[in-house]
């Protein structure tokens, strides 16, 4: 009767290590997420980190996007339609280009199963337009290029739908990754 005691207590054991290691954060996703209070549990943070394709040079701790240029980045955790479920912003830029000529943006948002997708990953940096808590909000892209592309949630996922004319703006209540995020860790800190 003991050993059997004993065997379940190891294969517990076990199970409880395997879990543990397969929720360790990673180097990439603790210097990404280093400093960002957010609900996010370590596999979802180590999740987003690979998928954000952005490579961490351990040595200097500092980050590459497919060249050997290093990146300023910075990461936003929001929620867009107040459901309680956290979505991810990130934006980077070479470290040399001061002006942000060069900033791209990406957007994380869980589907339907629960899993974080990359959404977004384009050149410019985004604004929400007309937030509004009941629904994924249309997101602009402020870039180098003619017109201001505008994308729209489908249900599943974002997806272009027009170019906006910047005299229009106007109209719109207009948000960045960075106050969603403060108007969020504000909202936190009242619970």
């Amino acid at each position: 009767m003991k050993a059997y005691s004993l065997t379940s207590f190891l294969l517990c054991l076990l199970c409880i290590t395997a879990t543990a290691q397969k929720d360790a954060l990673t180097a990439h996703a603790s210097q990404l997420f280093d400093g960002i209070s957010c609900k996010l549990t370590n596999a979802e943070k180590n999740d987003i980190a690979t998928l954000s394709t952005l490579q961490l040079n351990a040595a200097d701790n500092e980050f590459y996007k497919g060249s050997s240029v290093p990146l300023t980045v910075r990461v936003f955790v929001f929620d867009l339609t107040n459901d309680g479920t956290d979505e991810v912003g990130i934006s980077y830029r070479p470290k040399d280009d001061t002006k942000q000529k060069q900033l791209a943006s990406m957007l994380f948002v869980k589907d339907k199963t629960g899993t974080f997708t990359l959404n977004m990953d384009v050149s410019g940096k985004f604004y929400f337009l007309d937030v509004n808590k009941l629904a994924f909000p249309d997101i602009y892209v402020r870039n180098n290029k003619a017109g201001l592309p505008v994308y729209r949630w489908n249900g599943n996922s974002y997806n272009k739908h027009t170019n906006l004319n910047p005299a229009k703006l106007k109209k719109y209540t207009i948000s960045t990754m960075a106050n969603e995020s403060k108007r969020y860790k504000s909202l936190q800190l009242r619970e």
